[in-house]
């Protein structure tokens, strides 16, 4: 008899352990359906366990058919809900990083676009919107520090020729030796633009001294005395004019500054007079 009642007793347990599940799987199956609900699918799977270790002790005579089906479908369904879960996760994390190299991708592509219209694309030396940027930046210096700096406009002398007798493609290599003999020429904090053509400008920051604007400008001058190799081994000659002016000495804004700049250039080209003055 306490065999029995303790027979009927697991019985029930199972069964009860079952209807539970059943009834999760009734709402997970029906989302519309409302009652409690174990919110994670694995705490379903663990329970399903446990009824199922429990049934497998039982004796056959006293497993339901009604309870293996119970525990059969709960099984499934929960299965295929960890199954879900775990796609949708994977599906989510795909995404995320999808969206991460995108946004990575348009970053590379706004900064390639930023350089593109700060910059000379043939010599990589910043272009006009670049030396306004800059111009900028120093007049805000200058005024704040009671500074002065100055631009110094320099023109490559009968370039034509050189393209005319060796191709264009010699004067691109001409420009781009001369971008770096200017870049390698001046300090950190001074910048040298491209202005277009074969017309370049430095941006001489701290150039209250006189004497010391007059010397980088004649060493900016000595890195035109060396032939240029090109790279079909021929060597070409270029020459240069240059004229400067300062901030805030001889104006204030960049295209008065500019101007009297390329005025001072072209004094300098038509005497032929290699020391700088200023305008």
């Amino acid at each position: 008899m306490a065999g029995r009642k303790s027979s009927i007793g697991i019985h029930n347990l199972v069964f009860a352990i079952t209807y539970r599940l059943c009834q999760q799987v009734s709402v997970i199956g029906n989302p519309r359906k409302k009652g409690p609900m174990v919110k994670s699918p694995l705490l379903m799977l663990i329970g399903i366990v446990i009824a199922t270790l429990i049934v497998w002790q039982l004796p056959a005579s006293t497993m339901s058919l009604g309870i293996c089906q119970g525990l059969a479908i709960a099984l499934l369904v929960v299965i295929a809900k960890l199954l879900q879960k775990f796609i949708e996760t994977n599906r989510l994390r795909l995404q995320m990083a999808i969206m991460q190299s995108e946004v990575s991708q348009l970053h590379r592509q706004v900064a390639d676009l930023k350089a593109e219209a700060w910059h000379d694309k043939l010599t990589g030396l910043g272009n006009r919107n670049f030396l306004e940027d800059r111009f900028s930046l120093a007049k805000e210096r200058s005024t704040r520090n009671n500074s002065v700096f100055a631009l110094i406009m320099i023109d490559l002398n009968d370039f034509k020729s050189i393209n005319d007798h060796f191709g264009h493609a010699a004067g691109d290599e001409v420009l781009i030796a001369v971008a770096r003999r200017l870049s390698a020429s001046v300090r950190g904090t001074d910048s040298v633009i491209r202005l277009g053509g074969d017309e370049f400008v430095v941006l001489v920051e701290e150039a209250e001294r006189t004497e010391g604007l007059f010397h980088l400008g004649q060493k900016l001058m000595d890195t035109f005395f060396d032939d240029i190799e090109l790279s079909n081994h021929q060597l070409v000659h270029v020459g240069a004019s240059m004229g400067m002016a300062r901030f805030p000495v001889e104006g204030v804004e960049i295209v008065r500054l500019l101007d009297l700049a390329d005025q001072g250039m072209y004094e300098s080209k038509a005497s032929q007079r290699m020391p700088i003055e200023l305008s």
